[in-house]
C-alpha cells in the first residue's frame, strides 16, 4: 500500500488512503506491534499524500473515481472528503498517534500541522456548534490532475457549480465525533491546547444536539450510537470533564432501548431507508454494540478501538 500510495501523482480514491481500506487502516494495528518495520514505509507515503503544494491536494478525488452516483452528482469537479472513515482526518490520526509514541519520519510534524489546519477551516457550524460535512467540493476547474472534466458524468454535469457543504451527521464515521478525535489526537501530538479546545467544544455540541437532530438512527458503531459513545467514553477518559462524563448514561440508555430480543443477535443494523439488517461485525453489527456496552461498563482499557483511530 505505501508503494501504490507513493505512485500516486494526484487524483485518488479514498480507499487508497482511508481507514477502511486504505494506508491509514493499515498503518492502524503496526501502531501496537510492526514485526517486520512496515510503518516507516506508511508514514513517509502518508506524508508525501498530504503535503502542500499547488493545485489540490494528492489525496483529492475526481469524481469518476467517488463510490456512488449520488457523491458524483454532489460534487462534480471533485471533493476533499472530511470523514474519519474515508477522509484525511484518518491520516491526520495515524501521524497524530504515531508521532505521540515516538514513530517519526522526516516532515511528520509540519505534516500534522498542515493537515490539522486544513480540518480546522473546513467547519460547516450548525445551530448547536461546531460540525464538520462530509467532504469540501473542489471548484470547477481545480480537479485533481488524474480527473478530467465530464468523463462518466457529460460535460453538462460537470459544468455544475458544486453543492454548498452542510453538516454531517453526528457519528464515527463522519462528522464531529470522528473529526473531534483526529483534531485531539494532533493536538496530544504538538501540545497544542487550541487543537485540544477545539475537539473537546466540537464533541460538546455534539451532545448539545438532541439526539433526534444527530441523524445516527442505528445502534451500530460506523454510523450509530455505538461509535458516539465511544467517541464520548475516550473524551471523558481524556478529560475528565463533567459534561462528558454526564453524558455517557444517555447514550448507554439509548444502545439498551435499542435492544430488539426478538432479533437473531438483539440489534440490527439500520441501512439507509432505516431498513434493519442482522449482522454480527464489529464495524456494522452486535460484536460493535457488544464491546462499546462493555467498555462503558468496566474500567478495563478497550484498547481494541485503535482500529478505528480512537486510541
Amino acid at each position: 500500500q505505501a508503494s501504490r500510495l507513493s505512485a500516486h501523482r494526484g487524483g485518488m480514491p479514498v480507499r487508497d488512503f482511508d481507514l477502511i481500506s486504505g494506508a491509514s487502516g493499515a498503518a492502524a494495528p503496526l501502531l501496537t506491534r510492526d514485526p517486520r518495520g512496515t510503518l516507516p514505509q506508511l508514514l513517509a507515503a502518508l506524508v508525501r499524500l498530504v503535503a502542500p503544494r499547488d493545485g489540490p491536494p494528492l489525496w483529492a478525488t475526481p469524481p469518476e473515481l467517488m463510490s456512488n452516483e449520488a457523491m458524483r452528482r454532489s460534487y462534480p469537479a471533485g471533493n476533499l472528503n472530511c470523514g474519519l472513515a474515508h477522509g484525511i482526518p484518518g491520516p491526520l490520526s495515524i501521524l497524530a498517534l504515531a508521532l505521540g509514541e515516538g514513530y517519526e519520519v522526516p516532515g511528520q510534524a509540519d505534516a500534522v500541522r498542515h493537515v490539522a489546519d486544513w480540518v480546522a477551516g473546513q467547519r460547516s457550524d450548525d445551530r448547536w456548534g461546531i460540525n464538520w460535512p462530509c467532504a469540501m467540493p473542489l471548484p470547477n476547474g481545480q480537479n485533481p490532475p488524474n480527473g478530467r472534466k465530464g468523463r462518466a458524468l457529460g460535460h453538462s454535469e460537470s459544468s455544475r457549480r458544486p453543492a454548498p457543504p452542510v453538516p454531517a451527521r453526528s457519528a464515527w464515521c463522519y462528522g464531529a465525533p470522528g473529526v473531534a478525535r483526529a483534531l485531539w489526537h494532533a493536538g496530544q501530538a504538538l501540545d497544542d491546547d487550541g487543537l485540544r479546545r477545539l475537539a473537546v467544544d466540537a464533541i460538546a455540541a455534539v451532545l448539545r444536539r438532541p439526539p433526534g437532530a444527530r441523524d445516527i438512527d442505528s445502534p451500530t458503531f460506523c454510523h450509530g450510537v455505538a461509535g458516539l459513545l465511544q467517541v464520548v467514553l475516550r473524551f471523558a477518559a481524556d478529560t475528565g470533564l463533567p459534561l462528558l462524563t454526564k453524558a455517557v448514561d444517555p447514550l448507554v440508555d439509548q444502545l439498551l432501548a435499542a435492544y430488539a430480543p426478538e432479533r437473531p443477535m438483539g440489534y440490527a443494523d439500520l441501512e439507509q431507508g432505516r431498513n434493519p439488517v442482522d449482522r454480527a461485525g464489529l464495524l456494522d453489527g452486535a460484536s460493535g454494540i457488544a464491546l462499546v456496552l462493555l467498555a462503558a461498563a468496566t474500567d478495563t482499557e478497550p484498547t481494541w478501538d485503535r482500529l478505528f483511530l480512537l486510541s
